[in-house]
């Protein structure tokens, strides 16, 4: 993988590259808070979608409405 070595987009099998060994467990408190950050982000992004796709369910199901008066 050429990316390896940046961040989020490895694995966590970072070994004894530069950077990426900050992604080790050495300070266990600050990772699990970014962790925590990006699983609200992401719950809040699919909390989003739902909102989106209930309002456009709710408007095909008014038009339908209208159709059968």
């Amino acid at each position: 993988m050429m990316h390896s070595n940046r961040g989020a987009s490895s694995n966590g099998v970072s070994g004894s590259m530069g950077p990426a060994g900050k992604r080790l467990r050495t300070d266990g408190m600050k990772r699990t808070e970014e962790e925590c950050r990006q699983m609200l982000r992401l719950a809040e992004c699919e909390n989003k979608e739902l909102k989106n796709s209930l309002r456009y369910v709710e408007i095909q199901l008014a038009k339908s409405r209208e159709n059968y008066k």
